[in-house]
């Protein structure tokens, strides 16, 4: 990469992404935003089991505020709604805007940074970039190469057949995503990142009545980032060693130095 470009840090970047995405969404102040994103990255991993609470308890207070005086963000939509004819309790509104932090925090922030420690070194950045027609089809091929959310943990309602093994009602299950999204009996060379990847069944999102229902929220977020990352980069190359999270369920990184070749010179 010739000199003169930008370096910065990746990972940190993206941590404003979620925050971006839903803080307008859920009608969050803005005073308040970063200091949630860092709260939701923190509840993330295993390194602050305070996080989440507070996470939690602030959405809560944010939820009760918001029905004294309902506006007309997903929050308010949310507390208008009613499940078999029963309007939604504050606590589960705030229940629902916690898992949507979470999940938006982890897809958003760890997406692309997974894509671009896959594809800065091998000339696969360049080649997708100059692909503006594989942009949704890079985007999906994404999500299942970052499986960012590792594994779901669901007890069985009743008995159910598995590759013939009966798994007997009440019984734990944990659902790997991430080896899933490896299979070689769905994906053809699971190994490779393939921007064209078509069909691509990942589960990054989960399936059933689990299915994250933020999903189409994120793939167009994440369309955007990475158009706006191709017009502004020419290259990304990862130019130290990331730094992991610390986590069970979440496969993620908190540090990744890189250097981007700008496309256009900066104006003075």
């Amino acid at each position: 990469m010739r000199k003169g470009g930008d370096s910065f840090d990746l990972a940190r970047a993206m941590r404003e992404l979620p925050l971006a995405v839903l803080g307008p969404l859920l009608g969050l102040p803005e005073g308040d935003r970063p200091h949630l994103g860092r709260l939701a990255i923190a509840a993330s991993s295993d390194d602050d089991p305070d996080a989440e609470g507070a996470l939690f308890a602030y959405l809560d207070g944010l939820v009760r505020e918001r029905a004294r005086e309902r506006g007309d963000d997903l929050v308010g939509t949310m507390l208008g709604m009613r499940h078999e004819g029963v309007r939604l309790t504050p606590s589960a509104v705030a229940a629902n805007c916690h898992r949507l932090l979470l999940a938006a925090a982890v897809t958003l922030s760890q997406v692309p940074v997974a894509t671009v420690m896959e594809l800065s070194d091998n000339g696969g950045y360049a080649a997708w970039a100059a692909r503006p027609d594989l942009l949704g089809s890079g985007v999906e091929e994404s999500l299942r190469w970052a499986s960012p959310t590792r594994c779901v943990v669901r007890t069985t309602r009743c008995p159910v057949e598995l590759s013939g093994v009966v798994v007997p009602e009440g019984q734990v299950v944990v659902a790997v995503l991430a080896s899933a999204n490896r299979d070689r009996r769905v994906f053809a060379d699971p190994d490779r990142f393939d921007v064209g990847r078509r069909p691509n069944r990942h589960l990054a999102f989960g399936t059933g009545a689990h299915h994250c229902v933020g999903a189409d929220v994120a793939r167009f977020a994440l369309g955007l980032l990475f158009t706006e990352l191709f017009a502004a980069y020419a290259r990304l190359e990862v130019v130290g060693q990331p730094v992991r999270m610390r986590s069970v369920f979440v496969d993620g990184v908190t540090s990744l130095p890189v250097q981007g070749r700008p496309r256009r010179a900066p104006r003075c």
